[in-house]
């Protein structure tokens, strides 16, 4: 009985082992799924970041007329800093809000542009002369500095035509890279955002309401003028009486 009762202990045993084992493979299978999963949604987020910043540059080119270049610069052991750089001057409360510094990428290990530009280390995207002189190429985001990355490396491009454009995201490297630089839809061809064209419709009705105040008081200010030099004629004109 005695002897039973300890092998029946003893697959007991080895039940419980088996159990643990099972539960130690999930559990880890599961934490690596998790993990990647929160890789992924970290560098999805950053690559609207970047597509967010390239947006605003290019409106701010379009709109305010000034010089912008989006710079991404490597900072060691930390990740990719990015941010706008203006060559022109705007008001100052915009200005600081448009540069105000943002976290460093962390996720997006290599932000680059085909065919290469700029020098080791640091990248600027250029959005000047109002769209006559602007990045032209397929900029790259991975989650690697890998110029090589294997099969299934997380990456994302952005097409930079080199003229103003509706900038977007794609995932599809292959895809990306026969589209840049096609003949592009009549939907992204004629118009950027909608957002570009209801701002740039609020600045133009905003430039002739002060032209016209402008002519306004130039006028005002002319009539004036006269009044003014026909009351100092009146003044020195000698009286009959004298």
């Amino acid at each position: 009985m005695n002897i039973a009762f300890l092998r029946r202990r003893c697959v007991t045993l080895l039940e419980l082992l088996i159990v643990i084992a099972i539960l130690a493979l999930v559990g880890g299978l599961v934490s690596i799924g998790i993990n990647k999963a929160v890789t992924e949604q970290r560098f999805k987020t950053e690559v609207s970041l970047i597509v967010d910043q390239l947006r605003l540059a290019q409106d701010l080119m379009l709109i305010l007329g000034t010089d912008v270049r989006v710079v991404f610069t490597r900072v060691d052991n930390k990740g990719i800093k990015y941010g706008l750089e203006l060559e022109t001057t705007i008001s100052a409360g915009i200005e600081r809000e448009i540069l105000r510094p943002h976290n460093i990428l962390k996720t997006i290990k290599y932000v680059g542009v085909d065919p290469q530009q700029g020098e080791e280390g640091k990248l600027a995207i250029k959005f000047q002369s109002k769209g006559a002189v602007m990045t032209k190429g397929l900029m790259r985001l991975s989650i690697t500095d890998d110029q090589n990355p294997p099969l299934g490396t997380l990456e994302s491009y952005i097409c930079l035509p080199g003229y103003p454009r509706h900038l977007f995201s794609e995932d599809d490297g292959e895809k990306a890279k026969a589209n840049c630089f096609d003949a592009i839809d009549s939907a992204n061809d004629s118009a950027l955002t909608q957002d570009t064209f209801s701002k740039v419709k609020e600045l133009l009705k905003s430039k002739e309401k002060s032209a016209d105040e402008e002519q306004k008081k130039k006028k005002k200010a002319s009539q004036e003028g006269k009044a003014s030099q026909a009351a100092q004629k009146a003044a020195a004109k000698p009286s009959v009486a004298e």
